[in-house]
């Protein structure tokens, strides 16, 4: 193409010009029309990114889960010695089973899925509720997880490493921008963090189609879609005619536009026709919809709530009044007494914000089409159990005890993997599964009070996993260090908790960062990443299969 035909970008006015007034006159009078023609204002605009992208295969669904606060991650993908019987260095606040009436200590297992052996954390033992009605060895999800430990995040700061974890250069595009940038589905981005779009941002300048609050969340978010608001009557045909006039309409003033040579208008009539697809079909009945799925989701959660944990919540512990048995109340710390029994902590009306309902509009989103970029977490657990006094544990665990926050945190990550679990059963009944990246990331780990008490923020110790059905063996990668952290206190915060080490990439001993993440997620997900300067950590090659390209992980 000649240099002036990529020079010219015009605005939305300018195309909206071109498009001419004879669509746009009588929109105030034709709703149908006001959406036909946001829609196609809409395609103008992606169509240009895209044309910065020559990509030969689509981009894959993205699905960030964030945990904001900084959760506990030694005890589900933060394994400590992934590769070796390497003993830790035991820290009162790093705990993953009780090993005795009245002490606890980090434990492992080792796994072999795909012909890779892993030692993972203690909850990897237990087992998954299906909504079937069966159980399924958490194992299983090994078989398509990758685990990225030892990151560097550079700074303190819980907004700022939250924003980071999807955008880790405030200049450029976010990880879920750059697939809204490629994307050709009619919502390019689903934010379900009702209200925080995060740190979203496009280079074509497409904004995250946001989850209201309310009893049906999927009605905010597909509103544009609704039959019920067109105008039209409810017939097939009536309807069909409307959508073929408003359409013929549309597509002729784009054929317009299409002449001029602009970069990227060769992507439009692809997008047109995904997008006339769902607003023809229009969203349906979306309360059974959405109602039915999130019930489903909510009842795993109770079957996680309710079925006990070998050797974290199924025995009796005779447990006294002591620092590691702490939590937060309205700021302040309190200490359970020796009357406490922690199979009780855990119960059926325990529950971690917002997740149920997260997962049930991304299954819903995906399965029909609309979007593949969804942002979506939690930052606490409700009503647990503390001496008959329901109180909620935020994932920020300053006051956390390591023996309660064992135990809150076993009961959260293993409704995140009974979720994706069935998450990842929906999707591969739609042959989505191979085309689907989930991200779980958060503000950063946690470096743990060797007396048990409590812990700060861990910004030097993060962990992230992708987990997805174009991996099929797990992996661990990023050294960390065996004792303590140059970043953190040694004589306080002693122990193996997963500070990052220098690891070997590229040639160069280095600490991993973000922008190593962010290089490795958008590999996966074939879209422009957002910190080229940073090479990716693992690669697909041609025949589909992902591998490492640094060392398997080791402490130092």
């Amino acid at each position: 193409m000649g240099k002036q035909k990529k020079d010219f970008q015009p605005t939305r006015r300018q195309v909206l010009g071109m498009l001419g007034t004879s669509m746009f006159t009588p929109m105030l009078s034709n709703p149908l029309r006001v959406l036909v023609a946001g829609i196609v204002d809409g395609l103008i605009m992606k169509s240009q990114a895209m044309a910065a992208v020559n990509a030969t295969l689509p981009p894959r669904n993205y699905v960030f889960i964030g945990f904001a606060g900084g959760p506990m991650r030694v005890h589900f993908d933060c394994p400590l010695t992934p590769y070796t019987n390497q003993a830790v260095v035991a820290n009162s606040g790093v705990v993953t089973r009780w090993t005795s009436a009245s002490s606890a200590a980090y434990t492992s297992t080792a796994f072999t899925r795909g012909g890779n052996t892993v030692n993972m954390p203690h909850l990897w033992n237990c087992s998954l509720p299906t909504a079937a009605g069966g159980s399924v060895p958490m194992a299983n999800l090994l078989d398509n997880m990758l685990m990225i430990r030892g990151i560097n995040n550079g700074s303190d700061g819980h907004a700022l490493n939250y924003f980071k974890t999807t955008r880790p250069v405030n200049q450029s595009s976010s990880i879920d921008g750059a697939v809204a940038d490629r994307s050709n589905m009619a919502i390019p981005s689903a934010s379900l963090l009702r209200g925080n779009s995060g740190a979203f941002k496009s280079k074509s300048g497409v904004a995250p189609s946001m989850m209201p609050a309310g009893a049906n969340p999927l009605q905010g978010i597909l509103s544009a879609f609704d039959q019920s608001k067109d105008g039209l009557n409810s017939g097939f045909q009536s309807r069909q005619l409307a959508m073929d006039s408003a359409f013929q309409q549309a597509m002729q003033s784009l054929g317009n536009y299409a002449k001029s040579g602009i970069p990227g208008t060769e992507n439009l009539y692809t997008m047109r026709t995904t997008v006339e697809k769902v607003v023809r079909a229009g969203i349906g009945d979306l309360a059974s919809a959405y109602n039915s799925i999130y019930q489903k989701y909510v009842g795993l959660m109770r079957a996680v709530a309710t079925s006990p944990i070998p050797g974290i919540t199924d025995t009796a512990i005779s447990l006294g009044s002591f620092s590691q048995n702490g939590f937060r109340v309205g700021g302040a710390t309190t200490y359970v007494g020796s009357g406490f029994d922690p199979r009780t902590m855990v119960n059926s009306n325990t529950n971690i914000s917002l997740l149920a309902e997260n997962f049930a509009v991304a299954e819903y989103l995906l399965v029909n089409g609309y979007t593949n970029s969804i942002n979506m977490g939690s930052s606490s657990i409700f009503k647990l159990n503390f001496a008959n006094n329901y109180n909620e544990w935020i994932l920020d665990e300053h006051s956390g005890g390591g023996n309660l926050s064992m135990i809150a945190n076993a009961f959260m990550w293993r409704v995140v993997a009974t979720f994706i679990n069935e998450f990842a059963n929906v999707l591969k009944s739609k042959n989505l599964w191979k085309e689907t990246v989930i991200h779980l990331g958060g503000d950063f780990g946690r470096n743990p009070n060797k007396s048990g008490v409590g812990s700060e923020h861990g910004w030097m110790a993060n962990s992230v996993s992708l987990i997805s059905g174009a991996v099929t063996k797990p992996y661990v990668i990023g050294n960390t260090h065996w004792n303590g952290s140059p970043y953190a206190d040694r004589n306080v915060y002693t122990g193996t908790w997963g500070a990052a080490a220098p690891t070997m990439v590229d040639g160069q001993a280095q600490e991993l960062t973000l922008g190593h993440v962010a290089s490795t997620i958008c590999g996966l997900l074939r879209v422009e990443s957002p910190t080229p300067n940073n090479n990716p950590l693992f690669t697909e090659q041609n025949g589909g299969t992902v591998v490492p390209l640094v060392e398997p992980a080791k402490n130092v």
